[in-house]
């Protein structure tokens, strides 16, 4: 079995570390979420497409996309329980 690329299961911004007015990226999107005092005022998501070609040609791409996925639900999740900021 071969060791995982260091990039491995973060193909998408670790949404546990947002903040605001400052890009917040992963190795194929990043998304910024503009505030301005107590409100939001903005969101943005991109896709750094070369980043995501160099995904798509990983030998590992469906592991990492699956963990990456699973990541992303688990932080949906945990939103629902109010605990998405205290981990």
């Amino acid at each position: 079995m071969n060791a995982e690329p260091e990039c491995y299961g973060k193909m998408f911004p670790d949404l546990s570390k947002t903040l605001f007015n400052q890009w917040l990226e992963g190795r194929a999107f990043k998304m910024l979420v503009e505030s301005s005092g107590m409100g939001l005022i903005g969101r943005s998501m991109s896709v750094k497409l070369e980043e995501w070609k160099k995904c798509m040609a990983c030998p590992s791409y469906r592991e990492c996309y699956d963990l990456s996925m699973a990541t992303l639900l688990l932080h949906q999740a945990m939103q629902g329980f109010g605990l998405a900021r205290a981990l």
